[in-house]
């Protein structure tokens, strides 16, 4: 191993050390310490993102099948009062891009009151249940 004698003091050589020098022990324990909770953190972070994904698609679906159930007892109501008000198209103002309409013809307000009515017409028939993808 190569010497390096002290610029002061004793004329005894100082072993020098290399970096091919084997590390202390607490320092090498210390390095897989380090590298095991970068690989338990990597983990729980990729855990969180599948939870989270997971999450959000079970929220997506749920949101799904609330709107489909919604729209299930809503069409029978809207049906029955564009029949009563002899309206033969009703459309979706914000989802159809109707740009105008004559302000009179807005059945919101009479369907609402129906809808808290109970309305008379019974619900449609829901459609076959999708059985979603595990």
């Amino acid at each position: 191993m190569p010497e390096i004698r002290p610029l002061l003091g004793s004329a005894e050589p100082m072993p020098f050390l290399s970096q091919h020098s084997p590390l202390p022990v607490t320092k090498v324990k210390a390095r897989q310490a380090r590298a095991s909770l970068q690989a338990e953190i990597e983990k729980q972070q990729r855990d969180i993102q599948r939870f989270t994904e997971d999450a959000q698609q079970e929220i997506m679906t749920l949101t799904q099948q609330l709107q489909a159930d919604f729209e299930r007892l809503l069409m029978p109501v809207i049906e029955k009062v564009a029949k009563e008000k002899q309206v033969h198209f009703v459309f979706d103002a914000a989802q159809s891009g109707l740009v105008w309409a004559d302000p009179s013809m807005n059945l919101t307000a009479d369907v609402i009151q129906a809808l808290d009515a109970g309305g008379t017409a019974k619900p449609a028939a829901a459609p076959a249940a999708a059985v979603p993808p595990k």
